[in-house]
C-alpha cells in the first residue's frame, strides 16, 4: 500500500498505477486470445464433392475447377477431392448426401438442378427432403418455371418452403404430357 501525504500526488501517482493496469490488462488479454485462437475448422482436412453425374460430364467439370479454386477461400485451406456417385438423375447422390455422409461439412453434393422433381413425384427410391438441403450455391444460372395449379394450397415459394407435408405431384402413371401445339 502507498501512503502519499500530499492528496494532488495521490491522484496523479493513483492514475499512472490505473492507467499501467489497463494497459498490462489489454496486454494480457490479447495474448492470451491469439494463443486461444483454436487453428481453423478446415485446417489439414479434406473434404469431398459429391458429384451427381459421371467423370466427364459438365458437373464433373464444374466440380473439378472448383476443388482447384475453392480451398484458397475457405479458412485452414483444406484439400477438396472430387467423388462421382451417378445414377438416377443425381439421385443417388443426393440419397448419399442427404443419409449417409455425416453432417460435419466434410461432404458437399454437386446435385443436378431437378433433384426436387424426384420427390415432388413420389418416387420411392427418395430418400431425402430437399427442403432439408443447405444450399450454397449455384455453379451456372438457368431460367426455370415452377408452377401449380390454382386449387392447391401454395401461392408463394415460401408456402412451398414452410408446408408441413411435402408437395406432390399425381402418381407417374396419371401424368399427361400433350405435345407443343
Amino acid at each position: 500500500m502507498v501512503i502519499v501525504k500530499f492528496p494532488m500526488i495521490a491522484k496523479i501517482f493513483s492514475r499512472k498505477i490505473m492507467t499501467l493496469a489497463a494497459i498490462l490488462s489489454l496486454i494480457l488479454i490479447t495474448v492470451t486470445q491469439v494463443q486461444a485462437q483454436p487453428a481453423p475448422y478446415y485446417q489439414g482436412k479434406t473434404i469431398r464433392l459429391i458429384v451427381g453425374s459421371p467423370t466427364g460430364g459438365l458437373y464433373d467439370q464444374y466440380a473439378r475447377i472448383l476443388a482447384r479454386a475453392m480451398p484458397r477461400h475457405i479458412p485452414g485451406n483444406p484439400e477438396i477431392i472430387v467423388q462421382n456417385m451417378p445414377g438416377g438423375g443425381s439421385l443417388v447422390a443426393s440419397n448419399y448426401v442427404y443419409g449417409l455422409a455425416k453432417p460435419d461439412g466434410l461432404t458437399i453434393g454437386m446435385v443436378g438442378s431437378g433433384v426436387y422433381l424426384d420427390q415432388l413425384l413420389g418416387r420411392n427410391e427418395v430418400k431425402y427432403d430437399v427442403r432439408r438441403f443447405v444450399w450454397l450455391g449455384s455453379v451456372d444460372q438457368r431460367d426455370l418455371l415452377l408452377y401449380v395449379r390454382a386449387d392447391t394450397p401454395w401461392k408463394s415459394m415460401d408456402d412451398l418452403f414452410t408446408t408441413s407435408e411435402p408437395p406432390s405431384a399425381a402418381p407417374p402413371e396419371e401424368l399427361r404430357i400433350s405435345p407443343p401445339s
